[in-house]
């Protein structure tokens, strides 16, 4: 049993990503967790896309569930590359984490 904020759920035994996936979102933890009724949709954007009244414990939650994602450097490139900034949770990270992420990566780029 893994405690995910208020919630106890069973982590069920996830396949590794299905070859027959059309798309790398197809074997996205977060979906996973959906297909195998973990998470209601409803749940899982509630821990994607908190407010600012949102539990904090929620943006944890959502950080350890990406923690085990095994596309979570493609959301996260997907997030970056369509500058995803203002919203969410991807790639396990904050859209401050991003935000800050590419500021830093953009002074790199023009000091290097």
């Amino acid at each position: 049993m893994t405690r995910t904020g208020t919630r106890t759920t069973s982590n069920p035994a996830l396949p590794s990503i299905d070859p027959d996936c059309t798309t790398w979102r197809d074997s996205a933890m977060c979906r996973r967790l959906v297909v195998l009724k973990v998470y209601s949709q409803k749940e899982i954007y509630e821990l994607f896309f908190p407010t600012r009244s949102s539990d904090p414990r929620l943006i944890l939650d959502a950080k350890a569930i990406c923690s085990s994602c095994p596309v979570r450097a493609e959301c996260l490139a997907e997030a970056i590359d369509f500058n995803q900034y203002r919203w969410g949770i991807h790639g396990g990270l904050t859209a401050d984490a991003r935000r800050l992420m590419v500021s830093e990566r953009r002074r790199a780029y023009k000091a290097g």
